[in-house]
């Protein structure tokens, strides 16, 4: 049986004037045997995300008094940007 390490993360990322973060398991996997145990790769589940602020046309900075979640009505150019920045963040 492939051994795997539970890893729990949350990342920021930004889109268009919105700031959210971000809650997602990473599960590494492992390469096998080569023989009888195959390999396993590495999968990201996505837990939630959250808006945490957002940017006023005057450029002021407005933090959310709690996170607003947003898991379900992120259209798929947010799910891109979240994508890209667990990508980001995972290879630092």
């Amino acid at each position: 049986m492939a051994l795997v390490k539970n890893n729990l993360f949350t990342c920021e990322f930004e889109h268009d004037i919105f700031m959210f973060s971000c809650a997602f398991e990473f599960i590494e996997g492992d390469d096998g045997d080569g023989w009888n145990t195959p390999p396993v790769s590495d999968q990201i589940m996505t837990i939630s995300v959250s808006m945490i602020s957002y940017t006023t046309e005057e450029g002021d900075v407005i933090k959310l008094d709690k996170p607003c979640d947003v898991t379900y009505i992120i259209n798929d150019d947010v799910k891109k940007d979240m994508h890209i920045a667990i990508t980001n963040f995972l290879n630092e």
